[in-house]
């Protein structure tokens, strides 16, 4: 999908994809004052979490309506940036979790 022409104002209910129906590491466009690309760290019943360009050379991560995300199929430059940071998640927490079993977790996840 190429770079949505309208603003999040102007889409249709009908065509804004729910927000629980994206996955980590989709590719998509992000509304933040225009579209940016990035992809899907996270996503809830109400939000989506996106690692989005921002600029020329840096990043931004952020929780956006579903209205104000939207797919993406082609590659950008950045993806290559924001691949491994989305399939990064909150370190593992309790039950002798450790940092070798988390890398390793993110690097099968990563093989995918």
């Amino acid at each position: 999908m190429p770079v949505p022409t309208t603003g999040p104002e102007d889409r249709k209910p009908s065509d804004v994809p729910p927000a629980a129906s994206y996955v980590p590491g989709q590719r998509v466009w992000v509304f933040q004052d225009r579209w940016w690309p990035g992809a899907v760290e996270a996503a809830s019943a109400a939000a989506v979490r996106v690692r989005y360009q921002v600029g020329h050379n840096a990043t931004g991560v952020n929780d956006f309506r579903p209205d104000c995300v939207a797919p993406r199929a082609e590659p950008t430059a950045i993806d290559r940036h924001l691949r491994p940071c989305a399939l990064e998640r909150p370190w593992p927490a309790g039950r002798g979790a450790t940092f070798t079993a988390f890398r390793q977790e993110v690097r099968r996840a990563a093989a995918v």
